[in-house]
């Protein structure tokens, strides 16, 4: 019988890095169903509308403008709307599902089933929907601004690293400040994620994403070398400079690509497979996530090391 990972205890760097992979790895049946069965209808989305855009590229031709313009205006455009719905639900449940299920689990002390899972999010969903339209008004200029601070940073080398790490930690902390509230504040959740668990051991937390961020990355890119291996050598041209350096040259080469309909068609299962095993894999990040946020709970006195102290009856925090 598997003994269940103690989420709210204190935690240093390598705590929180060991434990973040012991989760994963101890729920991954778990989290890896549930995941895909709420994923998967969004990704279906995704997939034909990405369908229906690769099926019309093979047909046009890109120097044609109003040819592409009458592709824009039929079908593709469909694909464009659809790809573009699937991956925003995708990523709405892709960012709220871990915590979520971490929510889960601290208050059944066990491993939540998908359906419990899916409950949850539903029962939340008009709090995440108003969550999103905020952050896509809000967000937005603030994420210019972090761009505009990266490459500024760029002047340290790991500056850069430092800075998105840092604004990573802040927005996922604040989801998970979000769903457990009684009356879900869009700004009061990133106050809380702000006072109780950025400024304090800021370095630890820091550091622990910093690493994290890092060991996905290369396992990421790694997974997505592997799984794009049928389709290594159809886009060389990006590395050759003389062709970069030419439109006409970037555009005959694109065509070739697009050309070849066996390729494009087999592009799609395989970036779907891609993006599912690499989306997998960034769960460890927001596990970690989690781990700051339990911890920084019992930092703030709001949980007992181990404990349910301040949790109301249906176990969400007060707040």
């Amino acid at each position: 019988m598997k003994q269940n990972i103690q989420l709210a205890k204190n935690r240093d760097t390598g705590a929180y890095i060991t434990d973040a992979f012991n989760f994963f790895f101890q729920e991954i049946k778990g989290l890896s169903i549930g995941f895909i069965t709420i994923c998967i209808v969004p990704l279906i989305f995704a997939m034909a509308g990405m369908y229906l855009i690769v099926t019309d590229l093979i047909n046009i031709n890109l120097n044609d403008l109003e040819n592409f313009t009458d592709y824009l205006s039929g079908t593709g455009l469909l694909g464009i709307v659809l790809t573009m719905l699937g991956y925003m639900i995708f990523s709405l449940f892709y960012i709220f599902f871990v915590p979520v299920y971490m929510k889960l689990y601290y208050q059944k002390s066990s491993s939540p089933s998908g359906r419990e899972v899916w409950d949850e999010l539903k029962s939340n969903m008009t709090a995440i929907l108003v969550y999103a339209f905020l952050s896509l008004i809000l967000l937005t200029p603030f994420y210019v601004v972090v761009a505009i601070a990266s490459v500024i940073s760029l002047i340290t080398i790991v500056g850069i690293f430092i800075v998105i790490t840092f604004v990573m930690n802040w927005v996922a902390l604040s989801w998970f400040e979000y769903i457990n509230m009684d009356t879900p504040s869009y700004f009061k959740a990133f106050g809380l994620a702000w006072d109780k668990h950025i400024k304090s051991n800021f370095w630890h937390k820091l550091f622990a994403g910093l690493l994290i961020m890092i060991i996905l990355y290369i396992v990421q890119f790694m997974l997505n070398n592997v799984v794009m291996i049928p389709l290594s050598g159809s886009f060389d041209f990006f590395q050759d400079p003389e062709i970069m350096g030419d439109p006409e040259e970037i555009m005959d080469a694109f065509g070739a690509v697009l050309s070849d309909k066996a390729l494009l068609l087999l592009f799609v299962p395989l970036y779907i497979i891609s993006t599912i095993l690499q989306t997998l894999v960034g769960l460890v990040y927001y596990v970690l996530v989690g781990l700051i946020y339990f911890t920084g709970e019992v930092e703030n006195g709001t949980l007992s090391e181990g404990g349910t102290d301040e949790m109301d009856q249906i176990g969400t925090f007060q707040r």
